[in-house]
């Protein structure tokens, strides 16, 4: 992908196609070591492919312990889950001379004297350099002691760090931009970093909401049974109606698509096939009977479609029919219409 500006370019890197995400919902139980060996498997494959972006992040992270300009990225060894007398770093980060620790959190709290055990281990290491990394998704507090031997990190520092990387071209293998954009893209779906907020941020609010009253409307003008607005809304905003058997809205993460979908309701295993659109997901919530629930797009964006380009009349058209076409399309693939 090539390089944008700004919101644009980080808006790219949230997709659905997202390979860390699919994994990580099998791995929920082991998050924080999740997200630490996906970022050391991506520094280790910098370090060999992109040496000199790899060793400007290595320099941010450890304080300047690893200087990107005096380091060699062949002799730097990333390891994690080392084990050491008093505790297991998760990740290690080593040279000839030099040797880093970096404590990783997401969720957790720190355990019992933890930072202490690592920097006593620490100071054993007969190296010019050390030095500890605590790196959290949210702020820690440290003791007073710590303040000078611990340098302390957020995974949104590492985000703009790979970011920057990419915008700045430095990176130029696909195959390496493809990994940063996979990493950042889901550190941006954990919540575990954000894009800054812009200027855009106040007409862009007038035109959802726009989005969100037409979509009602729309639904009124259907006749479409009890209708009533999603009560989450954390990672998306819309409507559910017919006793919840139905859902259409937007995620927040892909503000330009319209998303119908079944909930409450039984559903043919080819529904596909009857349906001649959309696409299954499969579930294993109760609140999808079938553990499936069949999916269908509008890409507002799309140059089929052009809504932005669309008058406000025009607009309300191309929702309507798009409900329309999806709730005939939804009655073609119930197992049960009595349910």
């Amino acid at each position: 992908m090539s390089a944008g500006t700004g919101d644009q370019f980080r808006a790219n890197l949230v997709t659905t196609n997202n390979l860390l995400v699919g994994l990580h919902r099998y791995a929920s139980r082991q998050d924080e070591n999740f997200v630490t060996e996906a970022f050391a498997h991506l520094i280790r494959h910098l370090l060999e492919n992109e040496p000199d972006a790899a060793l400007r992040i290595l320099e941010s992270l450890t304080a300047g312990t690893i200087i990107a300009t005096a380091a060699k990225a062949t002799a730097v060894k990333v390891t994690t889950q080392v084990t050491t007398v008093l505790g297991r770093p998760d990740i290690e980060i080593s040279t000839l001379d030099t040797l880093v620790y970096v404590e990783s959190k997401v969720e957790s709290e720190l355990g019992d004297r933890q930072l202490e055990r690592y920097l006593e281990e620490l100071a054993k290491a007969e190296v010019r350099s050390k030095v500890l990394v605590l790196l959290s998704r949210y702020p820690i507090q440290i003791h007073s002691s710590l303040v000078h031997a611990v340098k302390l990190r957020r995974w949104y520092q590492v985000a703009d760090w790979l970011l920057g990387e990419l915008q700045g071209q430095s990176i130029r293998s696909s195959v390496s931009r493809y990994l940063v954009e996979q990493f950042v893209g889901f550190l941006e779906v954990r919540g575990i970093t954000m894009e800054a907020v812009g200027w855009e941020m106040v007409a862009g609010v007038r035109s959802f909401r726009a989005l969100i009253t037409m979509l009602s409307e729309a639904l009124s003008a259907s006749n479409a049974p009890k209708i009533a607005k999603d009560p989450s809304c954390w990672d998306s905003c819309g409507y559910y109606f017919d006793d919840k058997k139905f859902w259409i809205g937007v995620s927040y993460d892909r503000p330009d698509t319209l998303t119908f979908m079944t909930q409450k309701i039984k559903i043919a295993a080819n529904a596909v096939e009857l349906a001649g659109s959309g696409r299954l997901q499969q579930e294993t919530d109760p609140y999808f009977p079938s553990g499936r629930k069949w999916i269908i797009e509008l890409s507002l964006n799309s140059e089929e479609v052009h809504f932005f380009a669309r008058s406000r009349a025009s607009q309300m058209l191309c929702i309507e029919q798009f409900l329309a076409n999806s709730i005939a399309c939804a009655q073609k693939i119930l197992v049960d219409q009595g349910q």
